[in-house]
């Protein structure tokens, strides 16, 4: 794929995904190897070689990435690759609210039976299917905070 039509494939691809701002820089160059034996040239290598870069902003934060391939495939992976990395972000994200929570009371008595309850009626159909049987008994209570489960 010629570099051209990578990028143009790349901008494309970063427009679908909503992506605000995107660029691309390319670098684009040629090596010329050689070994000497006794004074003379045994043998040579020329590389002709091309390396992208791709940056991206979306809600406020940058993604970076670069790759030496250049095929509808890598622009897919890196659109991927920025589509992961805002995941990990909100993940991340997500853990440092929850580390605030430890500082929350837990001091409910909270029961666990409409707990249990919920989690076997989300796992019933799969039980059914494998033919494992779902039961409990007894009303079991904890003491934590109520905002947390």
């Amino acid at each position: 794929m010629k570099t051209e039509d990578f990028i143009l494939s790349l901008f494309e691809k970063a427009k679908q995904a909503g992506l605000e701002e995107y660029e691309v820089y390319c670098s684009i160059g040629k090596s010329f190897f050689t070994d000497v034996n006794n004074g003379e040239p045994d043998k040579y290598t020329v590389n002709d070689f091309t390396g992208i870069s791709f940056r991206a902003k979306k809600d406020g934060r940058i993604g970076y990435c670069s790759t030496t391939a250049k095929s509808p495939e890598t622009a897919d992976f890196l659109c991927l690759l920025r589509e992961q990395t805002e995941r990990m972000s909100q993940m991340t994200k997500t853990l440092l609210e929850m580390s605030e929570l430890r500082t929350v009371p837990c001091t409910d008595q909270i029961e666990i039976a409409p707990m249990v309850e919920e989690i076997f009626a989300d796992l019933s159909p799969l039980a059914d299917k494998n033919g494992i049987a779902l039961e409990f008994c007894g009303n079991g209570v904890m003491t934590g905070s109520d905002t947390l489960t």
